[in-house]
């Protein structure tokens, strides 16, 4: 088995700091990144394999992240992305752009070193969004796979679909106000199931270039399948209507939410 070496950025987060869990727990030089310091400490007190740099989004920064990544022992070194800051629009796009820039020059500089390397890049299905769907939210993603597709490094852009904690309706923002109307069911999964699903990924061959992986629910692929269609008449028209109204909102008064445009574009 290839000895593998991982660097997670986004680890303090919602969904980084599962993926950073699941990781350390295969007992391999783990890097978690992150902006608290506490969130990172407490997610790598039971590995003594695992290192914390919290540092900020400043280019002084990735400095430090690449000569910590770099003293990782490991045959192959797998970035994990899952950077994704939504206090507001614009933090939101300096962040992916950020940590965007992050991986892919350490992925880099990797290379040049004569390792192997792999980024894994937690991505949405909203960076599919078509015009009027499109928002800032969908943009950002759309550039951030672009740019990994572009870079002719080993990387795999999974795009995920709405996300939800524990309980599949336990959902905050917009997602709350929308759960009683759509079917989230079909197309939302939790966040301990898509840490699985990118975990499960850092242990693929990737080839040499960007390929896009479309995460869908279990529910919404049978759907494909088997040539379903939504649950129900009721379900549809209900989607219809409230569609429109969410798009209009999250390009304008709500245009500095990072959920309501996320919500808009998927």
């Amino acid at each position: 088995m290839r000895a593998d070496a991982y660097v997670v950025l986004g680890a303090s987060g919602h969904l980084g700091s599962r993926i950073a869990a699941l990781l350390a727990k295969r007992r391999r030089p783990t890097l978690l990144v992150g902006r608290r310091d506490d969130a990172l400490r407490n997610v790598a007190k039971p590995y003594e394999i695992a290192r914390t740099l919290a540092c900020d989004r400043a280019s002084r920064a990735r400095a430090l992240v690449f000569e910590a990544a770099e003293s990782l022992d490991g045959q192959r070194l797998v970035i994990v992305d899952s950077v994704l800051d939504k206090t507001s629009s614009e933090t939101m796009r300096t962040s992916t752009e950020a940590a965007t820039r992050t991986a892919g020059e350490l992925a880099t500089r990797v290379r040049a070193a004569g390792r192997e390397c792999l980024i894994v890049c937690a991505s949405s299905i909203a960076a599919f969004a078509q015009w009027p769907y499109r928002t800032a939210y969908s943009n950002a993603k759309r550039q951030q796979a672009s740019y990994y597709e572009g870079s002719k490094l080993p990387a795999a852009i999974v795009h995920l679909p709405v996300l939800y904690g524990s309980d599949p309706h336990e959902f905050a923002g917009i997602d709350k106000v929308l759960a009683s109307y759509l079917d989230f069911d079909t197309y939302a999964c939790s966040l301990d199931e898509a840490a699985k699903i990118i975990a499960i990924i850092t242990s693929l061959p990737v080839p040499n270039e960007g390929i896009h992986i479309l995460i869908l629910t279990h529910r919404h692929t049978m759907m494909h399948l088997r040539g379903l269609r939504a649950p129900s008449p009721h379900s549809r028209i209900v989607s219809s209507l409230i569609a429109p109204i969410v798009v209009i909102l999250g390009k304008g008064i709500f245009r500095n939410s990072p959920s309501w445009q996320r919500r808009a574009a998927c």
